[in-house]
């Protein structure tokens, strides 16, 4: 079963899983199907979902059939073509309210981006596979013209806030993610992939955040910061980030005021947590 390295938005598969005796392949391919939408499709057709998945036309056709009487999709006679059901939203629901560590956030985030400018925005993302998908965002009062939202999802590798995950991970963890990220990567493109890693992890370690500037797309610049779990906490692993284009997020503006001020933000956050949990 293949899906291909790199989506349009930077999300990296998974090594194969075939092998595990465990695995139930029909309902990792069903998931593969629900995964494959994006905040910003209206909808997809088997054929759409065919190349975003890798799976033959034929299984697909077969496993959006069956999601749709589950009510997982909802078909749109007149287009051909399937939406997200109300029950997925029901899931995603439940999913983000587990997630303490965004509900406190959450203010300040959209404090930050109301000082940042109007074309900023300040997310909280998780991993997921070799991907950062946005938990929650917050955009100052001006136009946006970084298309980032709850759901979207980010290279691991090369974004801001995927670079500041892996340099809040564990020494083991972050190599093994690396080590990952390495075999689903173009030889070519590895070098200057890893340079970009090993850069941010030593950042975050000397001054607290990351930068990346025109990295992950030419004209946006952006600061990460890890956001490690309290003791005790259910959370997982998280990272927020300020993303803008450049003409209005400097890398000196970044340096001075973005980058120290996101990284009291996540240790406020993290305290918080904390707390709660005495």
């Amino acid at each position: 079963m293949g899906r291909k390295a790199k989506d349009l938005e930077g999300d990296e598969t998974a090594p194969d899983q075939a092998e595990d005796a465990q695995m139930v392949a029909s309902l990792q391919r069903g998931l593969e199907v629900l995964r494959c939408f994006r905040p910003h499709d209206a909808a997809l057709g088997n054929h759409d979902i065919a190349h975003r998945t890798g799976l033959p036309n034929s299984t697909v056709s077969r496993l959006t059939y069956t999601l749709s009487l589950l009510g997982y999709l909802h078909y749109l006679e007149d287009m051909g073509k399937y939406r997200l059901g109300l029950p997925v939203f029901g899931l995603g629901h439940a999913s983000l309210a587990r997630f303490r560590a965004r509900d406190l956030a959450r203010p300040l985030m959209v404090e930050l981006a109301r000082s940042a400018g109007g074309n900023a925005v300040i997310g909280l993302a998780g991993r997921h596979d070799l991907s950062m998908v946005y938990l929650n965002c917050a955009r100052g009062d001006g136009p946006v013209s970084v298309q980032i939202d709850v759901g979207f999802h980010l290279s691991l590798s090369q974004s801001a806030v995927g670079r500041a995950y892996l340099a809040g991970l564990p020494a083991s963890e972050r190599a093994g993610l690396i080590e990952r990220i390495q075999q689903a990567t173009d030889a070519r493109t590895w070098p200057k992939i890893e340079d970009g890693i090993l850069r941010a992890v030593e950042e975050v370690k000397v001054q607290g955040f990351c930068l990346n500037v025109g990295e992950w797309t030419a004209d946006v610049s952006s600061v990460g910061v890890p956001l490690p779990p309290a003791a005790g906490s259910a959370d997982p692993p998280l990272a927020v980030s300020c993303d803008g284009p450049t003409f209005r997020l400097s890398r000196q503006f970044l340096m001075d005021e973005i980058g120290p001020r996101l990284v009291k933000l996540a240790r406020t956050v993290h305290d918080a947590v904390a707390d709660e949990g005495k």
